[in-house]
């Protein structure tokens, strides 16, 4: 056993967990590091080893990394944690001092912050993208100052070829400090799913242009559409209101309007030094991992994120990594056997854990994780093909909320090209988009680039444009495989298990997501989950995107998804494109819209399951208003003038005679469902009419299913009900958040 405290002092033996007698505890926990490395070069290592570190704030000068050389084994796994009672915490940043009311510059502030602005000095060069006050993090300036992107401005046709885009000129204000700025950007890529930041070079308000910094320009989309949002931010001239800030690299100045009451002096004030707080990196292809490290209790707070003109760190080249930051306050790769578990992790800009590469036997556990830049876990496994290392992996009993506050993409649980995982029993609520996500590859694209890499290739917007390297494949693994959607699945990981999670109030900010997302990928069981209040429009409960194959969805809740009154997109379940999947015994609650199908490939089964509309039904389910089709323009999604992409959009739904794109997967089938409104036989029964002269559930009855109390999230059968006559089983629903 050794000990670290603030107290302590890294020439004592670490063994005392308070000084004693010219002995006592480590000051550092890379000393307590160093000295189980002795004790495994003397091979005195016969079993587990702990260092619990004291409470107090540790400020990291480096990330604390753990290499091959510091793993224990499973006999003597070697833990690093809190000392019972106590809380330490880890942090990445640097208190900032010195305040003082805004003098000479206040030509640069806007008419509202006119002699409320602080100001204070900073090293020249020191770039952070967040402040935290008294451990809350305050707002970094932007114009406009709302996270609702369509009232921001908009990119407007290009009149030349820059590296950026064009904008209507008046539309932006111009600022004095606008290369410390980043453009937030909402680009249309088939609807509105992520945002971007890259820093800027220049802004010409007279002219309209805005040009991205250099370094960022291999980093960030080549083409943008007319009519994509942006907005600046970081900049003296966007702060507005009282909890807001920006910071001036090039001259070491950060700027803040204190909240009402505060002396920003006497609080702590904090800015992020470091990228991550801990790393276990192992060396895979030198067959040399981290093994049997635990990290425990502890408390990680103050790191930051690359900006897009920094280098990023090593990791997997995926096609949403561009869209998210790569950085995390626990950083793993080359790991088997290690664990994450009772930590609190907040105030972060990147990611809270993020796994890459070989990772295996992962135990993420327990953790409270919040306030980050991105995903509040992430496993991310090698591009498409067979070397299948990022799996078998378990994330349960954490709680994840208000993540994703910069990197909006970003999810409570992502997992991109990793496989065997299973995700249980989480708290998963407050978030820009998604609360779950399950991402591999798309065939189209892995044909795409593997017959023709050096090649160039259609964007879904019709642009011809090279190959993007994020795309990048395994080719040699790939080899002369025909590569159909079913036989592309072995070079995609699945056969993750979403079970018993609680996820709500996701989808506050972008567009085409849901609670549970799974696309691209196969073998997902979504069991046992309850899913609800979805925020936009355009928003999910449980969403099955393209090409997601032989997926189980049975035994869970989902109501208001979306909670948005009539809307005209989004739906509590969504299967676009997607065969032999099977839905089964689910309620589906409390919205016009309770299903969405969008050109199937067959073999779908939906059956034993509870709709409870709200009101009348939308069309929400593409009955003969389309005709059988479905066109975003008249959805109000697509606004432009009518485009190849509008034309792809327009599919066939839910149909057992439609092939999708060219797949044949047999015949889908819907029946022995229960139907009912919150408006009563009235409400509902003109919709299951006519939704039977498609050939669909004729077997289900129209009846009341008789909840306790749906609005109120109780979903239990009272006796009577007609449920357990079409075979619906009565399931436990986990509490909500």
């Amino acid at each position: 056993m050794f000990y670290v405290s603030n107290d302590g002092n890294d020439r004592w033996s670490g063994t005392r967990p308070a000084p004693a007698g010219g002995d006592g505890p480590f000051a550092s926990i890379e000393r307590a590091r160093d000295a189980i490395r002795s004790l495994k070069a003397a091979e005195r290592l016969d079993g587990p080893v702990d260092v619990q570190i004291r409470g107090g704030t540790y400020q990291l000068k480096s990330p604390l990394v753990l290499t091959p050389g510091d793993s224990g084994s499973s006999r003597a796994p070697i833990t690093y944690e809190a000392y019972p009672g106590e809380t330490p915490v880890l942090s990445g940043g640097q208190r900032i001092t010195g305040w003082r009311k805004l003098g000479n510059e206040a030509d640069s502030v806007s008419p509202a912050a006119r002699g409320e602005v602080f100001v204070a000095d900073v090293s020249p060069g020191w770039r952070f993208n967040d402040l935290w006050l008294s451990g809350r993090s305050l707002s970094r300036s932007a114009a406009p100052n709302t996270d609702d992107w369509r009232q921001w401005p908009r990119a407007t046709p290009a009149r030349g070829v820059i590296n950026g885009f064009y904008f209507a000129p008046g539309t932006v204000e111009r600022y004095a400090d606008i290369t410390s700025a980043e453009v937030n950007m909402v680009p249309f890529i088939g609807s509105h799913p992520v945002n971007f930041l890259a820093p800027i070079a220049n802004l010409d308000v007279r002219s309209g242009t805005l040009v991205f910094a250099d370094a960022a320009k291999d980093s960030v989309l080549k083409k943008y559409r007319n009519g994509d949002y942006f907005r600046i931010e970081n900049v003296l001239g966007a702060i507005v209101r009282p909890g807001q800030w920006s910071v001036n690299a090039d001259k070491g100045k950060v700027y803040c309007w204190p909240p009402a009451n505060t002396d920003l002096n006497t609080a702590e004030v904090v800015a992020p030094r470091l990228l991550e707080a801990i790393e276990l990196r192992g060396f895979e292809g030198r067959g040399e991992l981290v093994r049997f490290v635990r990290i425990r209790g502890l408390t990680i707070s103050h790191v930051d994120r690359r900006r897009l003109d920094q280098p990023f760190p090593p990791g997997p080249q995926l096609r949403l990594i561009k869209f998210e930051t790569q950085d995390a306050a626990v950083l793993l790769s080359g790991v088997e056997d290690c664990s994450i578990e009772q930590c609190r992790i907040t105030n972060v800009g990147g990611m809270g854990v993020r796994a890459t590469y070989y990772a295996q036997r992962i135990r993420i556990l327990n953790n409270e994780i919040s306030d980050c830049g991105g995903s509040a876990i992430a496993f991310e496994g090698y591009e498409a093909g067979t070397h299948d290392v990022n799996r078998d992996n378990l994330i349960a009993g954490n709680s994840l909320h208000h993540c994703a506050q910069s990197s909006w993409r970003g999810s409570g649980v992502t997992l991109l090209q990793a496989g065997h995982v299973t995700v249980q029993d989480n708290k998963i609520y407050d978030l820009p988009f998604c609360g779950i996500l399950v991402s591999g590859y798309p065939v189209s694209w892995v044909r795409t680039h593997r017959l023709d890499p050096k090649g160039k290739m259609a964007s879904p917007e019709g642009v011809v444009e090279p190959p993007n390297p994020s795309l990048a494949l395994r080719q040699g693994e790939i080899g002369d495989d025909p590569l159909t959607i079913d036989s592309v699945k072995k070079f995609i990981p699945g056969s993750v298990l979403i079970k018993d999670n609680v996820v709500s109030d996701m989808m506050k900010i972008l567009d085409d997501g849901g609670g549970i997302y799974a696309g691209w990928s196969h073998h997902t069981v979504i069991q046992h989950n309850r899913v609800y209040r979805s925020h936009r429009e355009m928003s999910y409960g449980i969403y099955l995107d393209a090409e997601q194959l032989d997926t189980t969805v049975r035994d869970n809740v989902v109501y208001d998804c979306p909670e948005v009154a009539s809307p005209r997109i989004g739906a509590a379940l969504y299967l676009n494109n997607t065969g032999r999947n099977q839905v089964r015994n689910n309620i589906l609650a409390l919205s016009s819209r309770l299903f969405q199908f969008w050109a199937s490939d067959g073999g779908q089964v939906a059956t034993q399951n509870i709709f409870l509309f709200k009101g009348i039904p939308g069309d929400a389910v593409l009955t003969a208003a389309h005709k059988g089709r479905m066109n975003l323009r008249d959805l109000g999604v697509i606004k432009e003038p009518r485009s190849p992409l509008s034309e792809i959009l327009e599919m066939p739904i839910f149909d057992p005679a439609y092939q999708g794109f060219g797949n044949n997967m047999g015949p889908s089938t819907m029946d022995y469902n229960i139907y009912w409104s919150t408006g009563g036989y009235a409400a509902i029964q003109p919709f299951v009419d006519h939704w039977r002269k498609g050939g669909w559930d004729q077997h289900s009855i129209v009846s009341d299913p008789l909840f306790v109390n749906a609005e109120a999230g109780d979903f239990r059968l009272r006796a009577g009900s007609p449920a357990p006559g079409v075979g619906f089983h009565p399931f436990e629903i986990p509490a909500a958040n």
